[in-house]
């Protein structure tokens, strides 16, 4: 059967659309660093007449902090958030400050705030602003100059995967997929929300420490766990320290 050239035309039309939208969908999980250019001039000089406002009094005016609040730059202060995602430190920003007054700043100032302190703190501005988006903000790792965007080597990451058996009494997770997650032990609701969209993948790691969590109660289910990283070439390894049910089953989630 011929078919006309409109019809021929439509179906491109959609094999090209549905190819963008796979690129699309591919691109919404790929992690990037907070080198890569991820807020603009623009949003950091915003930031900067909120900071001036509702922050300096604590961390003074050139963000090197006070005995009310620590300093906002330089090495000691990026330590405490490397190698997890910028919504950790949006989150704590927008829970916690400013202290005892958390409601008085808007989340969107928040989050030009942010802006400001990856200014302050020499990283590159790009031609995209920040988003107060968790999932947006979970792709930024925070990481050294040249680092490659992924799960670091004993840091903190969240895995999603199948909960399997192992050998010699152990338990993996197959078909999973790792991002970056927030210092500490337990999930947050960003990290478990972050976790159900998250799509499987094709590592498998050993769980360390998982008895605690029952795994055998949960064998054959879809999980997110939370732990420290041990990645070498063939031996991917994650110390437990949470570990959710996502799903009853895997099988209808690959």
């Amino acid at each position: 059967m011929h078919r006309t050239l409109p019809t021929c035309i439509a179906l491109i039309a959609l094999a090209l659309t549905l190819v963008a939208s796979a690129i699309e969908a591919q691109e919404s999980d790929k992690l990037v660093s907070v080198w890569d250019g991820v807020y603009t001039g623009a949003q950091a000089e915003r930031g900067k007449a909120t900071f001036d406002v509702s922050c300096s009094r604590c961390h003074n005016a050139d963000l090197s902090g006070s005995e009310r609040g620590p300093t906002l730059t330089g090495e000691k202060f990026l330590s405490n958030w490397r190698d997890g995602s910028l919504d950790a430190l949006f989150g704590f920003i927008r829970d916690q400050m400013p202290e005892g007054s958390a409601n008085i700043v808007s989340d969107d100032d928040k989050i030009n705030v942010v802006a400001y302190i990856l200014q302050r703190n020499s990283l590159p501005p790009g031609a995209t602003e920040l988003t107060k988006d968790p999932a947006s903000l979970g792709r930024v790792q925070i990481l050294q100059k040249g680092a490659t965007p992924g799960p670091q080597n004993l840091s903190f990451v969240q895995v999603v995967g199948c909960l399997e058996p192992g050998i010699g009494n152990r338990w993996v997770l197959t078909h999973s997929s790792a991002g970056p997650a927030s210092r500490g032990r337990a999930v947050s609701a960003t990290e478990l929300e972050r976790a159900r969209s998250r799509s499987l993948g094709e590592d498998t790691y050993a769980l360390v420490s998982v008895t605690p969590f029952a795994p055998a109660t949960r064998q054959g289910h879809k999980v997110a766990a939370k732990g420290l990283v041990y990645r070498q070439p063939g031996d991917y390894r994650l110390n437990v320290t949470a570990l959710e049910t996502l799903a009853d089953t895997c099988a209808t989630s690959r």
